[in-house]
């Protein structure tokens, strides 16, 4: 199974934008395997969720790698949708196979709010008429804390893989909370793959499904 991300295309398509290379978030995916190192998944993994999808670098690798039928995007920004256009095209993805908000991810109280601008992941559900999420990948810079304060969507997720943004967000405490009461087991990591506590980590890793590498944390 082979894997297309043309990095060059993809950067002039970004130029105007200036944009971080696209080489780095290659890097972090592939290279360092940032979020998947600490799971333990099958294939294929039928419906997933990128949260903070950016260029869809983490959707193309779930739709080719892990065999998704369904890769849900969020991202609100609108100068990605071309490039994500362009990574299908390499990969021979069906553009069917990965829809995409360009809103923010949000609490569902947020998105009353301004739905316009707002989605919540139960919203999402019901409107790709699946009853869950077999694994969610979060990189949301610091907009975490507002997705576990109503975390009622641990219900409808198997496994979930995040970077986590205390500098920004401040004390994420309730997200280990939030997990240990959905029945999650979690291990929580610094920047270099260390254990952590929540007060210093920067990846989480979380599965309610047995998923989970035999790894210690700390809470």
């Amino acid at each position: 199974m082979q894997l297309y991300i043309p990095i060059a295309d993809v950067d002039h398509i970004l130029k105007e934008h200036r944009d971080n290379p696209t080489f780095g978030n290659v890097r972090e995916i592939f290279a360092r395997d940032c979020y998947l190192w600490r799971l333990r998944l099958g294939t294929p993994q039928r419906h997933e969720l990128d949260l903070g999808t950016n260029r869809g670098i983490f959707s193309i690798l779930a739709l080719v790698a892990l065999q998704s039928e369904l890769v849900v995007g969020v991202e609100p920004l609108g100068v990605y949708l071309p490039v994500f256009e362009r990574l299908l095209q390499a990969n021979h993805c069906n553009p069917n196979r990965a829809p995409r908000y360009t809103r923010f991810i949000s609490s569902p109280s947020h998105e009353r709010q301004d739905p316009d601008h707002n989605v919540s992941i139960q919203t999402i559900l019901r409107e790709q008429n699946i009853p869950r999420f077999n694994l969610v990948k979060m990189d949301i810079e610091g907009y975490e804390k507002d997705l576990f304060r109503e975390p009622e969507w641990l219900a409808n997720t198997d496994s979930l893989t995040m970077e986590l943004h205390p500098h920004l967000a401040g004390n994420l405490s309730l997200i280990p909370e939030a997990l240990e009461r959905y029945g999650f087991e979690f291990a929580l990591m610094d920047q270099a793959g260390q254990p952590a506590r929540i007060v210093s980590a920067m990846f989480l890793v979380a599965s309610s499904k047995g998923a989970l590498a035999a790894v210690p944390h700390e809470g």
